[in-house]
């Protein structure tokens, strides 16, 4: 979990931090190198040269002990949404026609008593394998489990038995692994 939210700590913080990465570029091309970063902009160490999100497809993080490979991926809060962004994922789940992604979020909060707070949380997201974007049916903004239901009815239209297991909490809202695969077993094309 600490190398986790490292890796995400890389991305979400405004300091720089040192990282080695491997990343795999919208264009097929891979680097492997050592990089600092601020916010989603990476700067070689070696070349100086600098990198953004929109410019990646993966990127893996290496330590010591243990690898950890992200996806970046068009995401949405909302499927009406307007708007969009991209952000590092870890796959959770890949089925035939569906998968699960946990992109962390974090933030810092600044109290009226002047005490400074991190908050971190990761959000379920959704693709079925013909969109281009995934779709938030986990927490909105760390809010908790408010409108999941909602958001899961109108995602799986295409599965009725799904909604009705979600609705009567044979499956429960939290447990989006457990939707996702009832989806891709029971109702997936």
């Amino acid at each position: 979990m600490k190398l986790i939210l490292a890796i995400f700590l890389l991305f979400s913080m405004s300091s720089y931090s040192q990282y080695q990465l491997k990343i795999k570029f919208n264009n097929g091309a891979e680097k492997i190198d050592n990089y600092k970063a601020k916010g989603w902009n990476l700067t070689s160490l070696t070349t100086g040269k600098k990198y953004h999100l929109n410019e990646m497809k993966e990127v893996t993080y290496y330590s010591e002990n243990d690898s950890i490979h992200y996806y970046v991926i068009d995401t949405k809060t909302y499927l009406k949404s307007k708007k969009s962004r991209k952000n590092l994922a870890r796959k959770k789940f890949e089925g035939k026609n569906i998968e699960l992604y946990y992109v962390y979020f974090n933030w810092t909060q600044n109290h009226t008593n002047g005490v400074m707070s991190n908050n971190s949380y990761d959000e379920a997201f959704v693709k079925k394998k013909n969109e281009k974007f995934a779709y938030n049916i986990g927490y909105i903004y760390g809010a908790g489990y408010k409108g999941i239901k909602k958001r899961v009815r109108k995602y799986f239209s295409d599965c009725p038995d799904l909604i009705n297991k979600v609705n009567k909490n044979k499956i429960k809202k939290k447990n989006t692994l457990g939707i996702v695969e009832y989806y891709n077993k029971n109702c997936a094309e």
